[in-house]
């Protein structure tokens, strides 16, 4: 699965970035892009339990922030604006799925599960609970209780259990 190997060749650049090996940090990150044709910089922060599914075309920003149990589809961009110092990518919560060309940009904040649907640009903070579609992105759900499972609300077929177990470990 290229999305988990991509998340572990993050992991492996994120570790030696934060050790201020910065040179091996950046050749991993080249090598993912390379390998994978995923932009993940060696400074973001991703939780344990985050999947990548079909991972072509992702990037991720310096300052971005995924939570636990989140899914990246292809094409998913966690971008900037503009070009200012401190946080300038978006903040995703648990359990958010980014649904396949999204465009999340800005120093903004996904909440809790969230769904954000295919091909939306979200320039504005996202309530938890929500489901955002559109150009720009615009809330047309908002449910009241938090959703257990990966996908929120949406259906699948995906055991959890397994999810966190077999994608976590690269994270350990």
């Amino acid at each position: 699965h290229a999305g988990y190997r991509s998340l572990r060749l993050y992991r492996h650049a994120h570790a030696f970035y934060n050790a201020g090996f910065k040179f091996f940090a950046y050749f991993i990150y080249h090598l993912n892009r390379i390998m994978y044709s995923v932009d993940i910089h060696p400074a973001c922060e991703i939780e344990a339990g985050v999947v990548i599914d079909h991972g072509t075309g992702i990037v991720i920003g310096s300052t971005a922030r995924v939570g636990r149990g989140t899914i990246i589809y292809h094409g998913v961009t966690l971008g900037t604006r503009y070009i200012v110092s401190g946080k300038r990518h978006p903040t995703v919560g648990r359990n958010v799925v980014l649904g396949a060309g999204a465009k999340i940009l800005g120093p903004i904040t996904i909440g809790d599960f969230a769904r954000i649907g295919a091909n939306s640009v979200v320039l504005e903070d996202v309530p938890a609970n929500s489901t955002v579609i559109g150009i720009p992105g615009r809330v047309v759900k908002k449910d009241e209780k938090v959703e257990s499972g990966i996908h929120g609300s949406f259906s699948n077929d995906v055991d959890n259990d397994f999810v966190y177990s077999e994608y976590s470990k690269c994270s350990d």
